[in-house]
């Protein structure tokens, strides 16, 4: 996947309803979860930034390093802020991860959408795994490991067949992940007003 498509992912599940955000997780399937993974990253460094950037100028500091009395433990400073935010982000907390942050709003609903893609990862996953058998060449279908003629005649079955069965077992994910995602939205942070 190209960086264009990596910066696009974002953007298009936002836009997306419930049915297409699942169906975007199978499209990119092996590329979902490394992609979050990197965005988070990058979030958490630009909100830190944003929060120490504040911090100084709160303090008066011009930018320029001076000696201190060695009293406090900036690198302990440094890694327990680093452990809140990530901690925050992760759990969609955008008021702690926020705290002293610019882009108030733009950050939150990068946390929350990013909860929501883990969030419709895992239910995907749990899907996928309920396939019993077929679980295993399934993945293997959507990482794209083998052209379908050649999964096909290792099946004794022609491409067309194949394609229908992992049609057949798509939509059955997709069902179920959605049948489950109806439940929980009605709690999730995306559907309250004033989130």
């Amino acid at each position: 996947m190209g960086a264009r498509m990596n910066a696009s992912i974002l953007d298009n599940y936002r836009k997306a309803n419930d049915e297409k955000r699942i169906k975007i997780v199978l499209d990119h399937y092996s590329s979902f979860m490394p992609y979050v993974n990197a965005y988070e990253a990058g979030l958490i460094r630009t909100i830190k930034a944003e929060r120490e950037y504040n911090r100084r100028v709160a303090l008066g500091d011009p930018g320029v390093r001076v000696q201190t009395s060695n009293i406090g433990n900036p690198t302990s400073s440094e890694g327990d802020e680093d452990m809140i935010v990530r901690q925050a982000v992760r759990a969609g907390d955008y008021m702690t991860a926020l705290r002293g942050a610019d882009k108030f709003e733009t950050h939150k609903w990068e946390i929350l959408l990013l909860k929501d893609m883990r969030e419709i990862y895992g239910l995907v996953e749990e899907q996928i795994g309920s396939l019993g058998d077929e679980k295993d060449v399934f993945k293997r279908y959507l990482k794209r490991e083998f052209k379908l003629a050649a999964i096909a005649g290792t099946e004794g079955v022609t491409s067309e067949a194949m394609k229908k069965r992992f049609g057949t077992l798509r939509k059955d994910v997709v069902d179920n992940s959605l049948k489950w995602l109806k439940e929980q939205r009605p709690y999730s942070y995306l559907e309250q007003k004033g989130a």
